[in-house]
């Protein structure tokens, strides 16, 4: 785990690089009586949470993830929130793209926010955008969690639905080292059941 965030989740695309590479590095390097070996196999079974997003594209970090999906890893990434900073008007299941979840990428589940409504149904969370780039929806919607000052307390987001995914993705690649990225998408996708717009 890696937070490269601040407290006013400020989350520089130069922080978030960086966090990936030392990550990926810090799976395939080992050392032993001095001599440093590395085995980029230890990649197939990671799992890479980003539970993060923003509207700038980065060459760098969109490199960093396909490379590393190309070695098995399986990234999931937030699908965005509407926007609350002003700069652009925010209207409800907006099509707009955040990144890295709007990266084309093979291994990389875009999450969107569901919740349940009457009825037992699903549906996207109003708050959150919505584009061709998102794979899954997962419950979002005040999820317990602990806040700052060590509370229990609702949290809803994007974020908090990516890390449900994260969850699951992680449990369905230890029960089965082998499968790759689009074989756990698939599993989602044909386990899972359709949401409402």
């Amino acid at each position: 785990s890696l937070k490269v965030c601040d407290g006013n989740a400020d989350c520089p695309l130069e922080r978030i690089a960086f966090g990936l590479c030392s990550i990926l590095a810090s799976q395939v390097t080992t050392e032993e009586n001095g001599k440093i070996e590395i085995d980029i196999s230890r990649l197939q079974n990671l799992v890479i949470n980003l539970s993060l997003s923003g509207q700038l594209e980065s060459n760098v970090i969109k490199r960093i993830l396909t490379d590393a999906s190309k070695h098995g890893v399986t990234i999931v990434a937030s699908g965005g929130n509407m926007p609350t900073d002003g700069i652009e008007e925010a209207t409800p299941l907006q099509t707009t793209n955040r990144y890295p979840g709007a990266y084309s990428i093979d291994g990389l589940l875009a999450v969107t926010s569901a919740m349940k409504v009457s009825g037992g149904n699903w549906e996207v969370f109003q708050d959150t955008v919505w584009g061709k780039h998102l794979d899954i929806a997962a419950p979002g919607v005040a999820l317990p969690g602990i806040s700052a000052t060590g509370e229990l307390s609702p949290f809803t987001g994007t974020s908090f639905a990516t890390g449900v995914v994260t969850g699951v993705v992680a449990l369905l690649k230890q029960l089965y080292p082998q499968a790759e990225a689009k074989d756990v998408e698939d599993c989602l996708k044909t386990s899972g059941v359709p949401i409402m717009l």
